[in-house]
């Protein structure tokens, strides 16, 4: 499972075959399989939209986790809400091994966890970069540019995340080093709901060492994203 958790961590989607693979590999062989490797197996599984295709293999590995008190580990409760969401998206025949303790203490620990990383001086820096920006939307250009309204803390289908903009259904996360794990679950469930995920890399972010630099590289991936221009708001 080991592999499989970095594959998964790296976003490495052009490893899928090996991804399959190793999910094979994991439930034929006869060693014995802790509860932290399921774990990462079935978080793994998630970010590879695995599911579906290794039902069998889900249902036996989420048997195994999900029985007894929910653990008090952060981390382990923070990748199982991921799992969590993406099985109540996913598979459905899988949803009724998802407990209600379990579910709860997922989903108050994930929820804690982004109140946590979004407090952070860099989220608030990225806050005021994100209050000069506005957008100009193509062929409307004559009505001039429009501000971006995010929400700081906002959760969408019980997943937090840390700006967003309903009117363009568009999700900014900013990467920490005190993330747990990766965004790779939630913003592949976030498309699913239509929403336009932005992960800031943290060392991109940290690199933009002034006000300007900070404007210039959110603009850029603004921009990459919505193909629409993004301008710094004129100075009253």
């Amino acid at each position: 499972s080991n592999l499989m958790f970095v594959l998964a961590m790296c976003e490495a989607h052009h490893e899928a075959s090996l991804a399959r693979l190793l999910v094979v590999q994991y439930y034929e062989s006869t060693d014995a399989k802790g509860f932290e490797a399921d774990v990462d197996m079935l978080w793994s599984m998630a970010a590879f939209s695995l599911f579906s295709k290794y039902e069998e293999i889900a249902l036996k590995t989420l048997r195994r986790t999900f029985h007894g008190d929910p653990p008090d580990n952060v981390v382990t409760l923070v990748k199982l809400h991921d799992v969590a969401r993406s099985v109540h998206l996913h598979g459905a025949p899988l949803k009724r091994l998802l407990w209600e303790s379990w579910r709860a203490a997922c989903s108050e620990t994930a929820q804690r966890e982004g109140v946590r990383l979004a407090s952070s001086p860099a989220h608030r820096r990225l806050a005021e970069c994100l209050d000069q920006l506005q957008y100009i939307l193509p062929g409307e250009e004559e009505s001039g540019p429009r501000p971006f309204q995010f929400v700081r803390g906002w959760n969408i289908r019980w997943i937090p995340v840390d700006f967003y903009d309903k009117d363009l259904k568009l999700v900014i996360d900013l990467d920490t080093l005190g993330s747990p794990v990766s965004r790779t679950v939630r913003h592949h469930l976030l498309r699913e709901y239509g929403c336009t995920p932005v992960l800031l890399d943290y060392w991109d972010w940290r690199s933009t060492n002034s006000a300007a630099g900070r404007l210039s590289y959110l603009t850029f991936q603004l921009e990459r994203t919505l193909c629409m221009p993004v301008i710094e708001q004129k100075k009253k």
